[in-house]
């Protein structure tokens, strides 16, 4: 993780950037500290509980004091974060559970809730119990949920929904799906994982558009980047002169 800096109650601090626990930022403030608050741009003081999780980009002002009567007070004006790649969804709080921030989504509303991490190499899931602190400037995106961890890039694709950046993916290859544990991986290892030489056998990523688009064997795939939904290989043969 990066490091970046905060202001708690005046005074410049080290802190890593990412998704983190508010207990750091209690730890922060001293050992005397019972109740935090973070200071949005518009003056308004947002509560925060040791447990609540915040996406923290530097320059974050806090304040320490007395418990909030109000743990979470509504705004003056609704603001709209990234949600699935748009900014219709409007909030009058700044905190959320990640239950009811993903049943905002109509066509997942049991899906699995990603937060988008600028600076991380991996987005972070958020748990139903998990309290967040959102901003503005965060994003959000809910994907189908599947059978186990991994993200599944031909659904993802299916749906128009962009994939996050994880552990572990479930990518096709013609009828047989396999998990890798990769985000980047050439066309030699897509290949070798369905049995596969790149001497006889072409290797297509098939886009959502149903457009197909030559792998090389040396070429590297990320698989969460947009326009990625599964794989197709073709015996070299029966592709010269075909222009695929």
């Amino acid at each position: 993780m990066a490091d970046v800096t905060i202001v708690v109650d005046g005074a410049e601090q080290t802190c890593s950037a990412g998704l983190i626990s508010a207990a750091s930022l209690y730890a922060a403030a001293g050992p005397g500290c019972t109740g935090l608050r973070w200071k949005r741009a518009d003056g308004t003081e947002i509560p925060l509980s040791p447990t609540d999780r915040m996406q923290i980009r530097g320059g974050e002002v806090f304040v320490s004091g007395a418990p909030a009567e109000e743990d979470n007070p509504q705004l003056s004006e609704a603001f709209s974060p990234e949600f699935n790649g748009r900014r219709e969804l409007q909030l009058l709080q700044a905190k959320i559970s990640g239950r009811a921030l993903r049943e905002n989504d109509e066509e997942f509303p049991q899906g699995r809730l990603f937060l988008v991490l600028e600076k991380e190499e991996l987005d972070a899931e958020i748990e139903d119990d998990v309290v967040v602190v959102v901003r503005e400037e965060d994003a959000y995106l809910v994907i189908p949920r599947g059978d186990d961890d991994a993200v599944d890039v031909e659904e993802c694709g299916r749906h128009g929904r962009r994939v996050p950046r994880h552990r572990q993916y479930r990518i096709r290859i013609d009828r047989e799906k396999r998990i890798v544990e990769v985000r980047k991986i050439t066309g030699r290892q897509i290949l070798e994982l369905v049995g596969k030489s790149y001497h006889e056998w072409a290797l297509n990523r098939k886009l959502p558009d149903a457009r197909r688009v030559r792998v090389e064997p040396d070429e590297t795939v990320d698989l969460a980047e947009p326009g990625v939904e599964r794989f197709e290989t073709v015996r070299r043969q029966a592709q010269q002169g075909s222009g695929a």
